[in-house]
């Protein structure tokens, strides 16, 4: 299940933009993802969220996105190092 909602700053002008998942209808936090209209953006992934019993959706769905996230962040990683 995901959250989605835009923040705006008034004051400062400043848009964000957030986006969440869950294990299912008021499920645990499963990843949070803010951005700006820029493109300036944070990701996050439970660190271990494969250990978990998921609803049919979230582990049809989702894992297997967050999966290859995971694989593709190693890979940047391994290649930022070499």
């Amino acid at each position: 299940m995901s959250a989605c909602a835009t923040l705006l700053d008034v004051e400062t002008g400043l848009d964000l933009y957030i986006d969440s998942e869950f294990n299912g209808h008021g499920g645990d936090l499963i990843s949070l993802a803010i951005a700006d209209p820029g493109g300036v953006h944070w990701y996050g992934v439970l660190q271990q969220p494969f250990d978990f019993l998921f609803n049919d959706w979230v582990e049809a769905k989702l894992l297997p996105i967050l999966r290859d996230l995971s694989r593709a962040r190693v890979r940047a990683a391994r290649e930022r190092q070499l």
